[in-house]
């Protein structure tokens, strides 16, 4: 057998095994990754029976519009769930196996996960921290106007760039790029299929 073809065997079927691998997650991870968002969210102070619209409005109104401590504070307990989970198993079609935040609100978390990921990112935390007091001040007024799409993917990337735009005409670039990284890495991983 020919060198290169061998190889080139040998490297699909790693490739092939990587992406079983990576794909499938045991019970346990799906069971681990429900005992970890229980805890995020008692070290948050939320109920954790809470819907996810009670829990984004919770961490909007006690930490990300309350001060850039009060990100710091988000950052640091959220990192305790990254360290917690099995970001293999933070994918959508995994985390709705995941018995008291999958289901219904499975799109929401795992956009939110992403985006608190990006958020308190070196990159992410240094564009947030940069357009933070503007972004807070205007956070009313950016994207109000934008709403009014629908929820196919074209619709939510039009939805996005006039929130974006709203973010640069309001805050200026370091607002624009860090909304624009946000808003697409929720998109992209709570709606794959949107993602282009």
């Amino acid at each position: 057998m020919n060198f290169k073809v061998f190889l080139l065997i040998f490297i699909g079927f790693l490739n092939s095994f990587q992406h079983v691998s990576a794909a499938s997650c045991s019970s346990s991870d799906i069971s681990n990754i429900n005992k970890c968002y229980y805890d995020y969210l008692t070290a948050l102070r939320i109920d954790p029976s809470s819907t996810f619209e009670y829990y984004y409005q919770y961490v909007r109104n006690n930490y990300l519009l309350v001060s850039w401590n009060g990100v710091n504070q988000l950052c640091n307990t959220f990192g305790k769930l990254q360290f917690c989970v099995n970001k293999d198993c933070m994918n959508l079609g995994d985390f709705k196996k995941v018995a008291t935040y999958g289901g219904i609100s499975a799109n929401d978390f795992i956009g939110n996960y992403y985006a608190f990921e990006y958020m308190c990112s070196s990159e992410g935390n240094l564009r947030y921290k940069n357009s933070y007091e503007c972004l807070k001040s205007n956070s009313e007024i950016i994207g109000k106007n934008c709403g009014s799409f629908g929820n196919d993917c074209f619709s939510r990337n039009i939805e996005n760039k006039c929130i974006v735009n709203y973010a640069k005409e309001y805050c200026g670039s370091e607002a624009y790029i860090y909304t624009n990284n946000s808003l697409s890495t929720i998109l992209c991983h709570s709606r794959p299929e949107c993602c282009y």
